[in-house]
């Protein structure tokens, strides 16, 4: 059995070519720096059916599990191009970059 896997993302660089090259079974999750999300918010990447679906949603204490989880707000935004994927997060996601593919 193969084990699942999240491979982290080292520079900005990498991260414009895997949104180009995004396979269905993948998904890019990064953290925000969006002042309209609590803790500058999650995005997350994924494709469906030849399009990009970009999330943008809250970062929240799960005091449960310790941890920092997706939640409460969300926004939705749906492209077919990777180009417009990358003028949608090019500014909004933390410097130093804290992403990872899996």
């Amino acid at each position: 059995m193969r084990r699942y896997r999240e491979q982290k993302i080292r520079s900005v660089g990498e991260l414009k070519k895997l949104i180009g090259a995004l396979e269905l079974d993948e998904g890019i999750r990064l953290l925000g720096n969006n002042p309209n999300f609590k803790g500058g918010g999650f995005i997350f990447i994924t494709k469906s059916r030849g399009k990009y679906c970009v999330n943008f949603c809250d970062r929240v204490r799960d005091k449960d599990l310790g941890a920092y989880v997706p939640g409460g707000k969300e926004e939705f935004h749906y492209t077919a191009k990777a180009e417009e994927v990358w003028s949608m997060v090019e500014d909004r996601f933390a410097t130093p970059l804290r992403a990872s593919i899996y």
